[in-house]
Order: C-alpha cells, then structure tokens, then sequence
C-alpha cells in the first residue's frame, strides 16, 4: 500500500482549491473563507471578509482571510440570505395571512369604455373652461 503523505490530494476549503501532499500540509499552507459566500444581484463576495466584486473571476481570485491546514473533506455551502430573500418570505407570509390578498383595499378596475367615457368628459370640461377664459387681444403695430 502506498504511503498517504505521497499522494496528492486537492483542498476543498472554500477560496483555496490549491493541490497539496500531507507531508508538506502545515497550520499556514491554505488560505481560506470560513463565512457564507454572498450572490446578490452582480455582487459576490465573502461574509468573513466582507470582499464585494462584481466579477465572476474576481470572486474567485479573492484571497481567503483565514490561514490553516488544507483539509480535503468537503465543505458544506451554505449561502448568505440578503434582505431581499427575507423581505420577500415576509411578504409571502402576509399574503397567506391575508387570505391571498396581500393589500386588502383593492382598486376597482375599469373597463375600456369607462375610461375613455371619463377621458371624453374631462376633455370636454377641459374645452369648457377654455371657452370661459376672458380672451386678450394682442395688437402689434408695424411700422
């Protein structure tokens, strides 16, 4: 059987990926993230270090901010939740507390031709007031 400390193995710390031999694996070989990778948007980064990029290549050129012994035991991800993914489970609670109706008061909706019936009349009142206007004569002298 071969000895262990001659085969290569391959870190799987999250921010490290580097390939390694336990013979030479020390407590400052591998530079890791132990916090949540953050995707939001175009942002991504790093809980630990709270490093934002907006680049799929940057993220994974940020440099992890912790030091240890590269472990070749896979890490569990776990993402973080932004604001938006909270606010919008709030909202989906509301709205099951609601009946489904996540505003109670509704605005009536209006058929076409009640809106071109309240269109036409304020045109109309519009023309009227128009009409009632005092009209001023401008009177230019060329000479």
């Amino acid at each position: 059987m071969e000895n262990q400390a001659n085969i290569e193995k391959k870190c799987l710390r999250h921010g490290c990926g580097k390939k390694y031999f336990e013979e030479s694996n020390s407590e400052t070989s591998c530079n890791f993230h132990d916090g949540k990778p953050i995707f939001h948007d175009v942002k991504k980064g790093w809980t630990c270090c709270n490093k934002i990029v907006y680049d799929w290549d940057e993220f994974t050129k940020i440099v992890g901010c912790q030091s240890g012994k590269h472990c070749d035991v896979k890490q569990e991800a776990q993402f973080f939740k932004s604001n938006t993914v909270s606010n919008a489970q709030a909202g989906i609670e509301k709205s099951n507390t609601n009946g489904g109706n996540i505003n109670p008061i509704q605005t009536p909706t209006k058929s076409i031709e009640e809106h071109e019936r309240e269109q036409k009349a304020k045109e109309e009142a519009k023309k009227k007031l128009e009409e009632k206007k005092p009209k001023t004569l401008v009177v230019s002298r060329n000479y």
